[in-house]
C-alpha cells in the first residue's frame, strides 16, 4: 500500500492542490512509466489542500508478477494566486511482499 500525505498549503492561495501517481522501472537507468492496477487505471490521486491537510491510500499489488521493482512516487503541486505558496507533500510504502517477492529499492536521494 502507498500512503500520501499534503498538507495544507503555505502562501495563502486561492486554490491548491497536489497530484501523486506511482511510477515504476526494471533499473533506475532505463526510464520510468506509470504504474496501473489491475483496471488499467494509473495508481494516483489529486488532494485538495488549500483549507486541511489530506491522506491518500493506494493498493499495490503484483509483486514478482506484473510490478517491476523500482517505485517512486511523483507530485506535481498547483497553485492559484498567493505569495510564494508550497506544499509539503510524502509518500510511504506500508507493508511488507509476501512470496519471497523482492523488496522495492531504497534510496536516500530525492527524485524532486
Amino acid at each position: 500500500m502507498i500512503h500520501v500525505r499534503a498538507e495544507i498549503a503555505s502562501g495563502s492561495p486561492s486554490a491548491a492542490a497536489v497530484a501523486w501517481k506511482l511510477q515504476e522501472s526494471d533499473s533506475p537507468s532505463s526510464g520510468f512509466a506509470d504504474a496501473k492496477d489491475n483496471t488499467g487505471t494509473v495508481i494516483g490521486e489529486t488532494l485538495n489542500v488549500k483549507t486541511a491537510a489530506k491522506d491518500s491510500y493506494a493498493r499495490v499489488e503484483g509483486f514478482r508478477l506484473n510490478r517491476k521493482r523500482y517505485l517512486k512516487v511523483v507530485f506535481t503541486p498547483a497553485f492559484t494566486g498567493g505569495t510564494g505558496p508550497a506544499i509539503l507533500a510524502h509518500a510511504e510504502l506500508i507493508g511488507v511482499p509476501t512470496n519471497g517477492a523482492q523488496y522495492p529499492v531504497r534510496t536516500s536521494t530525492s527524485n524532486t
